[in-house]
């Protein structure tokens, strides 16, 4: 799985929406996602997007307890970002 620094891919995945953030999810519409996990933060849950138009990676923490008013589903706060050559594949 890939890294970010502390950052951690998962195989586990969430289902959240960007209401958005990325240009998408305006409407609440949700994405399935790989959970992300930080050592430092054990009990925070993350999702990591490339961006191009940025030319980084956006980790994102997810907000379980803010949801979206139509859908339901938990949304997404910017956490982090980082250049594509910081990913270890």
């Amino acid at each position: 799985m890939r890294q970010i620094q502390n950052f951690k891919e998962t195989s586990k995945k969430v289902e959240i929406t960007m209401t958005g953030w990325d240009g998408t999810g305006y409407n609440g519409e949700g994405k399935k996602m790989n959970i992300w996990t930080n050592d430092r933060m054990p009990e925070a849950v993350f999702v990591c997007k490339w961006m191009p138009e940025y030319q980084e990676y956006c980790v994102l923490k997810v907000d379980f307890d803010n949801k979206h008013e139509k859908t339901g589903l938990p949304q997404v706060d910017f956490f982090n970002s980082f250049p594509a050559d910081m990913m270890n594949k």
